[in-house]
């Protein structure tokens, strides 16, 4: 929802011969972004213990773990599971955020409408009167 609008109203707000540019940049934003994304979700399933938990969730089955144990680590990697999910919730919806209060677009810039040196189109419904020549 987010992206799609975006990538317009940015192509849309860069003159012609740079939009080469504007589109290698957005590119290179998004993938970044995503980096970024990936990073945070996993430090943060990271530090509220999900990545350690379920390390030693992964080593029960060949050991002996108490099942109180096992009700802990399951609870600790739900939580830094949960964690990032909604930190992921929260980015996506700002996102959603500033989708929906950007406003309007604007033309291309750069892009005329209607023929080049046309000037002003006549309203269909007007009727105009033109004088024969050397009249």
């Amino acid at each position: 929802m987010f992206q799609t609008p975006n990538a317009r109203a940015l192509m849309n707000a860069v003159p012609l011969g740079k939009q080469g540019e504007a589109s290698g940049l957005l590119a290179t934003g998004r993938v970044v972004g995503q980096s970024l994304s990936v990073a945070l979700a996993g430090a943060i399933f990271a530090g509220l213990g999900g990545a350690s938990a379920g390390r030693a969730l992964a080593a029960t089955p060949g050991r002996a773990v108490a099942s109180e144990n096992i009700a802990a680590l399951q609870q600790a990697f739900l939580t830094g599971f949960k964690g990032a999910l909604m930190a992921c919730a929260a980015v996506a919806a700002a996102g959603l955020l500033t989708t929906l209060i950007r406003g309007n677009e604007q033309e291309p810039a750069g892009v005329a409408v209607g023929p080049a040196g046309a000037g002003p189109r006549p309203d269909p419904d007007e009727t105009t009167v033109t004088e024969a020549p050397g009249a």
